[in-house]
């Protein structure tokens, strides 16, 4: 027994007293516990959904049969309430979060274009720390061609087709990530990015999830992909590296689903397509709370070094959430960018926005302001009942794009990507410099159903006249008859009505004079109809407005060798392949003409061998190529 008092020198622990013992040995089970909270993970699972918009999980309000996995770990974990794409589309949203910048600094603002070699990533950062990396990609718009694939030990993504777009279901995903992680090196940290396409348009969920889920087919494919997460989760568990493993599952972007009159995705920024699932698990680590406020995907790759105890990227947009975490809200100071440029090269208005807590404010030649938490669906434009506070955004949004603009990057065009992109509903087109902001994205949709009655009335023997009254009475506004008559013009130029093209170009010129697609479209229909001098009067008018102009390059590139003028057409071909090195077309041009001269067919090999490497249809280069020299097969290297 300790004595409680007295006079002599006391042993160690004395005074006190044995109804102290249970409280130290409490205290001391607290700290090790403490301690073991404290214990960074040691291995990171990432998984991306793609088009999954937040509303449609349990956790975020949806039906609790379509992410029972998700639901669960949200219990569990961190669920971010309010989580922001910066871009509606899957390679730009990607390239944020894997590189904590936003699409101006990181220079992808929309599908089929390459990051930019200088982009440094989270993949890089855990491989430089020696972590084993692997990724499973479900769609082609995520090819390795595409920059993500560095810092990878293994990247395994359908590749790019010649004609459509490839895609695997959520089923060989888990598959092909579960023979990933069973064939890891002993003892070694490990990161795996799992992407899975499944809720991407067509919605046709595998049994069986389509009896499951009638007339829910969107849902059906959500359901799919979240079983594809239980199945790596289960994995881990039976392998004993859950605990030690931190999961981060987010989306890309959302989905329209007709709201807006949009049918999918990739044009508007509105809740239904901007706003994303996203949590954190990691049971030492991360503390299971609903947090509040705006979160972005540019914050996922900050958040996760600082949760595995790894150095930041460096100057990044994003920045850790993890003070978030224990405080349960997101900083308000700090809004979330939005942004939509897939309309700028017809001629049509860029999308910029942001939003707050309060607010949702886009940029448009007709603004909009919103109040989501309110408006959910986000049916009122509140911009002349707050004039001031769509002012302050605005004027928000100019500090935020000179920041941005900052050390901004541009990404190459990935042309191999082009019909796959096509098929899966985007559109692809190269960005003319002078182009004019003019037709509203909200326009968009029933300008182009005008579009394709019109294609359709001129094809069937209507008058020019008559298709062009309809239109003037649908679409008052001149910015959108120029748009109007392009879209006409080009759906008849491929319908190789060249005549009746040619006479709609000059009409969207004559309403827009500086739009350089439609002059673009006027050299081909003139050139088509044999006309080679008012086209290449056209383009070189045209590059003479926007000397960088591809399409307009390219256009008189290929008038020139057609007409055996190759000695003019090699400067202007020498400055494409130079700017885009992945240009094959240019590559190709530039190819038939050195083979021209026996003195350059080393320079002639080379470049046809830039152009059978990035085009998705080399036969003819190849063609040439084996010519040159002689061998049954020339293809050169694959891209890395």
């Amino acid at each position: 027994m300790w004595p409680d008092s007295g006079g002599g020198p006391r042993e160690a622990g004395a005074g006190l007293g044995r109804s102290a013992f249970p409280r130290v040995l409490l205290a001391l089970a607290l700290l090790l516990a403490a301690c073991a909270r404290t214990e960074k993970p040691r291995h990171l699972l990432l998984v991306t959904l793609d088009t999954t918009r937040a509303d449609r999980l349990g956790a975020y309000g949806g039906s609790p049969d379509v992410s029972p996995t998700f639901d669960a770990l949200a219990r569990e974990g961190a669920l971010f309430e309010r989580a922001y794409a910066p871009v509606p589309c899957t390679l730009p949203s990607h390239s944020t979060l894997l590189s904590g910048l936003e699409p101006p600094r990181h220079g992808v603002r929309m599908n089929g274009r390459i990051l930019p070699e200088d982009v440094r990533t989270l993949t890089q950062r855990l491989s430089g720390a020696g972590f084993v990396t692997g990724a499973v990609i479900g769609s082609s718009v995520l090819d390795s061609t595409a920059g993500l694939s560095r810092g990878f030990d293994s990247y395994d993504a359908p590749s790019v087709r010649a004609q459509g777009a490839e895609s695997r279901t959520a089923e060989e995903g888990a598959r092909r990530a579960l023979a990933w992680l069973a064939g890891l090196p002993s003892g070694r940290r490990f990161f795996l990015w799992v992407h899975f396409f499944d809720p991407h348009d067509p919605y046709e969920p595998p049994p069986p999830w389509d009896a499951r889920f009638p007339g829910r087919a969107y849902e059906g494919e959500i359901a799919c992909a979240d079983e594809g997460i239980g199945r790596l989760l289960r994995a881990l568990r039976e392998s004993g590296r859950l605990a030690e493993t931190l999961v981060c599952v987010a989306a890309d972007h959302g989905e329209s689903l007709g709201e807006h009159g949009e049918p999918t995705h990739g044009l508007f920024l509105y809740e239904s397509t901007m706003r994303v699932p996203l949590l954190l698990h990691h049971a030492a680590t991360v503390p299971a709370v609903r947090v509040e406020g705006v979160a972005r995907l540019a914050d996922v790759s900050p958040t996760l070094l600082d949760l595995l105890g790894l150095p930041p990227l460096g100057e990044v947009d994003g920045r850790s959430l993890v003070q978030s975490l224990r405080a349960g809200r997101v900083d308000p100071e700090r809004p979330a960018y939005l942004e939509s440029e897939v309309l700028f090269p017809f001629g049509g208005a860029p999308l910029y926005g942001l939003r707050t807590e309060e607010w949702k404010f886009v940029r448009a030649p007709r603004p909009e302001l919103y109040r989501p938490e309110e408006d959910p669906g986000e049916s009122t434009n509140l911009v002349e009942r707050h004039p001031q506070a769509a002012a302050g955004l605005d004027r928000q949004l100019t500090e935020i794009a000179r920041r941005l603009a900052s050390g901004a990057r541009t990404a190459l065009e990935d042309h191999r990507q082009d019909s796959a992109l096509a098929a899966l509903g985007y559109l692809a087109h190269s960005q003319p410099e002078g182009s004019f902001d003019g037709l509203d994205p909200k326009d968009y949709y029933p300008l182009r159903a005008a579009v394709d009655r019109a294609v359709a009335a001129i094809r069937s023997g209507t008058p020019d006249e008559e298709v062009l009254a309809a239109i003037e009475r649908e679409f008052p506004d001149a910015t959108n008859r120029a748009c109007a008559a392009f879209h006409v013009g080009a759906g008849l130029f491929f319908a190789e009505r060249f005549d009746a093209a040619l006479a709609w170009a000059e009409r969207a010129r004559r309403l827009r004079p500086a739009f350089a697609a439609a002059a673009v479209l006027e050299a081909h229909a003139a050139a088509a109809k044999g006309d080679v001098g008012r086209a290449e009067a056209v383009l070189r008018e045209t590059l003479r407005a926007s000397p960088r102009y591809t399409d307009a390059q390219l256009g008189l590139a290929r008038l020139l060798v057609h007409q055996r003028r190759g000695a003019e057409a090699e400067p202007l071909l020498a400055e494409i392949v130079r700017e885009r090195p992945n240009a094959y077309s240019g590559w190709e041009l530039l190819g038939r003409i050195l083979a021209e001269d026996p003195a350059r067919r080393s320079e002639a090999i080379s470049a046809l061998e830039h152009a059978v490497r990035f085009s998705p249809e080399p036969g003819p280069s190849l063609s040439l190529l084996r010519a040159l020299t002689g061998a049954a097969s020339a293809e050169p290297a694959p891209l890395r």
